[in-house]
């Protein structure tokens, strides 16, 4: 049984996460929250116990008329009572439904641009072959658009694909950082052979 949490902010709704996907959230405690079982009905984010949830939603206990148990929502605790998260945990804040902590420079939108933005969902950025080929302005604004990229390329990655953590996304873009050095040191190495040959 998977459950089925749906995200509210911004006035916009996001989901459905289960249990796992909505807990590598992280979301700040006043985030409204419901689930499919709980008919519309809007809490804030800490009022749930999704550790304990992720638990029964890998084993669910199911009696004999078919029946299973849910997980019951701490919906009588005050909302002055922030919810204990683990010392190692920090939480982080999600805006616009971009978790905060993945809105950095992204080199790989920077440096590959086009290219990075066809594996990554973002397909505008395909036409910047045809800008390289006009005379004298299309640098500049191809180096325009590369720094816009390398800004909002994380953020519009995020919303382009399904991703099922923002550990898995900052995975996937710190491999197109690497890509850069390998590509820069062969570019490097190249560089010094053609010069000896010469």
């Amino acid at each position: 049984m998977e459950y089925k949490f749906y995200v509210q902010m911004d006035g916009e709704t996001y989901g459905p996460y289960s249990a796992k996907e909505i807990k590598n959230l992280q979301l700040m405690d006043d985030i409204l929250v419901t689930e499919e079982s709980m008919n519309g009905e809007w809490l804030p984010a800490g009022r749930f116990d999704f550790d304990d949830m992720v638990t029964k939603e890998l084993s669910v206990f199911v009696h004999e008329d078919g029946t299973y148990d849910l997980p019951s929502y701490n919906t009588h605790s005050s909302s002055s009572e922030p919810r204990q998260q683990p010392a190692h945990q920090q939480p982080s804040s999600v805006t616009g439904g971009v978790p905060d902590e993945i809105k950095k420079w992204n080199w790989g939108a920077f440096c590959f641009n086009w290219l990075w933005g066809v594996f990554n969902g973002v397909y505008w950025p395909l036409v910047l072959i045809i800008v390289n080929f006009i005379p004298y302005v299309g640098s500049l604004i191809s180096l325009a658009c590369c720094i816009v990229l390398g800004v909002n390329g994380s953020e519009w990655a995020w919303k382009a694909k399904s991703w099922s953590s923002v550990e898995e996304f900052k995975r996937v873009q710190h491999k197109w950082a690497v890509a850069i050095l390998w590509v820069l040191g062969i570019s490097f190495g190249l560089g010094i052979l053609i010069g000896l040959a010469g």
